[in-house]
């Protein structure tokens, strides 16, 4: 079986080792998904509208309109940022999944590191990558797309 590409795209930063050498774990150590660090200065250089913390719809708008201009596929991506993530019904997100209008995955997903440091303590951030990046990617092959349900109680 082929491996499933899975875009993993750096949004308002420079990647880091820290994001590099995760690829290079989940690449090595697994069999099922390809996790390309796409590297474009229209997602490197982009900064929030507000200066203070990205939406989720501005940032799916930016995949939409670079994707457009990229050559290649780019069925599956996973944006991760730095600034606080918002969302349409909530503030302060780890991270979304983009939906369809009959609540379809799309396959983007963004992730943020906003505040990670504060909550892992120790655990080094590589940590919080590996676990976001796999459970995304499962969670695109599936077609659910949360691991919680609506009153926000983690499904066991």
């Amino acid at each position: 079986m082929s491996k499933i590409p899975v875009d993993v795209i750096c949004i308002g930063f420079q990647q880091t080792p820290q994001i590099e050498r995760v690829v290079t774990y989940l690449n090595s150590n697994q069999q099922t998904f390809t996790f390309i660090l796409l590297r474009n200065s229209r997602f490197i250089e982009y900064s929030p509208q507000n200066d203070e913390y990205f939406t989720t719809e501005e940032i799916y708008t930016l995949m939409d309109m670079c994707f457009k201009d990229l050559s290649g596929f780019h069925h599956l991506a996973i944006g991760l940022v730095e600034h606080r993530l918002d969302g349409k019904k909530y503030g302060n997100l780890f991270g979304s999944m983009q939906t369809n209008e009959n609540d379809g995955l799309t396959g983007k997903a963004i992730c943020t590191s906003f505040g990670m440091q504060y909550i892992l303590q120790s655990i080094p951030i590589e940590i919080y990558y590996i676990f976001e990046l796999i459970s995304f990617s499962i969670r695109f092959i599936v077609g659910y797309g949360m691991i919680h349900d609506r009153e926000r109680v983690f499904i066991s």
